[in-house]
């Protein structure tokens, strides 16, 4: 049997210009393209704040900084199959680094399926499948 857990997560909301840095990711199941902030799961014991700074630095190797809670998101779905849901902490942030906003295709370091994060434009975004839900009317 399937344990069934709440998943916390902290994302960043990393913008430049009219670009927001995301990944593309696949749900083979539902045949489903969709774009995903970056940012990961919340330790037990750590702050949303101090998991959004860590998965950043995990995920690209960049500090972030001027870290602003934007909103939680409480997201309830099914991805390859699977049932899940998620509390999602998003935070607006900005690099620490200013060489970030020039890079694209950021091989995202704990990747196993090779992803990258890409800057695209707020338009095409809005076009697009964007996750988690609620997301695209922060932009």
């Amino acid at each position: 049997m399937r344990l069934y857990k709440i998943r916390p997560l902290a994302l960043a909301f990393l913008k430049h210009k009219n670009k927001i840095l995301v990944f593309k990711a696949k749900d083979k199941v539902k045949k489903e393209e969709f774009y995903r902030l970056l940012g990961g799961g919340i330790e037990f014991g750590e702050k949303a704040e101090a998991a959004v700074k860590r998965e950043i630095k995990e995920e690209i190797g960049a500090e972030i900084k001027e870290i602003k809670l934007l909103d939680v998101n409480e997201n309830i779905f099914n991805y390859i199959g699977i049932a899940m849901h998620e509390i999602v902490f998003i935070f607006k942030a900005k690099f620490e680094d200013k060489e970030f906003y020039k890079k694209n295709n950021i091989k995202i370091k704990d990747s196993k399926k090779g992803r990258k994060a890409v800057w695209v434009e707020i338009e095409e975004l809005k076009k697009r499948k964007l996750y988690p839900e609620g997301i695209a009317d922060l932009i």
